[in-house]
């Protein structure tokens, strides 16, 4: 009987990180090109792509940092996806 990771685990952190009363005051947009909206949405994929990471790790047997780093490349690229032009 298998959860689903997005009830049990992306909606519930979306949900929580979305009900912040000054979500643009915990985190600096000042540098970035996006509204609350779309910082949602990059933090669902940031989330997906932890998830994501970590099973395929377990498979691939990789070692803690080999795991960090690999969830650290794909955050960079995004990070560079949305910076200011």
């Amino acid at each position: 009987n298998h959860k689903s990771v997005k009830k049990e685990i992306i909606i519930p952190l979306i949900n929580e990180i979305s009900s912040f009363d000054d979500i643009e005051k915990t985190f600096d947009f000042s540098g970035y090109v996006y509204n609350k909206t779309e910082f949602l949405n990059i933090m669902e994929m940031m989330i997906i792509i932890v998830i994501d990471t970590y099973i395929s790790s377990e498979k691939e047997n990789l070692n803690k940092e080999e795991v960090v780093n690999k969830i650290y490349f794909a955050v960079d690229l995004i990070e560079q996806g949305c910076k200011k032009r």
